[in-house]
């Protein structure tokens, strides 16, 4: 993920990421929320730690 942030800082955009490291190691919030295994909580997290960076 790193790179990709990176890049994107290259090309001009405002970037982050975060990885649910707790939950799963391999797979990020968008992996977790397409196979069904976010809680509500989790996604009322996520959604609260986005909204710090503007995303």
């Amino acid at each position: 993920m790193r790179k990709f942030v990176a890049r994107s800082h290259e090309d001009g955009w405002k970037a982050t990421a975060a990885r649910p490291a707790e939950v799963d190691n391999r797979n990020d919030w968008n992996d977790l929320h397409m196979k069904g295994k976010l809680t509500k909580r989790d996604m009322a997290r996520y959604r609260y730690a986005v909204s710090f960076h503007g995303v």
